[in-house]
């Protein structure tokens, strides 16, 4: 099984090193890294596979672990910018964060979004 590797955002740099099935996160808090490898649950995995990583439920899945919570605020191209760039700022609380969406098995191809 190959690896999911997302950089963090430099300064400071580093990286998420996770399973290709996990979804990869590097924030940057308070000025030092800090990495998550997120299993999807099993429904939202069947969402992506079967849509190939478009569906809504898998997509807000995604965003409210990159935002914590504050993704159902945005608008939805802000939404789009974040899942295309695989990247987003809270400059209020002074948070940096990458992601790389995991490889999504039985799907023909990932989206390439974040990736």
């Amino acid at each position: 099984m190959g690896k999911n590797v997302c950089p963090c955002p430099n300064p400071p740099g580093g990286q998420a090193t996770c399973e290709d099935d996990q979804l990869a996160i590097c924030r940057i808090e308070n000025g030092m890294p800090v990495s998550e490898c997120m299993d999807l649950p099993s429904k939202i995995k069947a969402f992506a596979i079967q849509s190939d990583g478009t569906h809504p439920r898998y997509l807000d899945f995604v965003l409210d672990a990159v935002t914590r919570g504050a993704s159902a605020t945005m608008s939805a191209p802000v939404r789009e910018r974040i899942l295309t760039q695989g990247e987003y700022t809270d400059s209020l609380l002074g948070v940096r964060v990458t992601f790389r969406l995991p490889k999504l098995k039985d799907a023909g191809s990932q989206s390439a979004r974040g990736a």
